[in-house]
């Protein structure tokens, strides 16, 4: 069994109020008005170029949620939800309490159809995913 995150420093605070993930153009702020304790990784730190994975992970330690974050483009939003389920399998074991929230954050003025049937099949297969096509999700945690 691997540690990914173990030796990996969080890039929040323990009890940060707001933890802002960005990139490609999008953002997903997770707000913790209840001073929760939080994480949050920068996953090309915890695995490298070695796979394709999600961008950002914030866990809450205390309501024990982890939120599987990936930040796209237009160009290909349809490589989200493999990237987000790599992630998720690769980190089980580290977190097998947690609960899986997954968030597409992509900024897409015209999103193609196609793109979109990939997103939304995704998204019937998944408890707790959710698409966000404007760029930016904001969200108590």
């Amino acid at each position: 069994m691997s540690n990914y995150l173990t030796g990996i420093e969080s890039k929040c605070s323990e009890y940060a109020y707001e933890i802002k993930s960005h990139a490609n153009k999008s953002t997903h702020i997770a707000n913790n008005p209840n001073k929760y304790k939080v994480r949050q990784y920068d996953m090309d730190e915890v695995f490298g170029d070695r796979v394709s994975k999600c961008d950002y992970l914030v866990l809450n330690d205390d309501k024990k949620r982890a939120y599987f974050i990936e930040l796209k483009t237009e160009s290909n939003v349809e490589e989200a939800p493999e990237q987000i389920e790599t992630s998720r399998n690769l980190l089980k074991n580290e977190i097998p309490k947690y609960s899986h929230h997954l968030r597409i954050v992509a900024n897409l003025p015209n999103p193609p159809r196609i793109k979109m049937y990939i997103i939304a099949e995704w998204q019937i297969d998944h408890k707790h995913a959710e698409f966000f096509p404007n760029g930016k999700c904001v969200e108590n945690v």
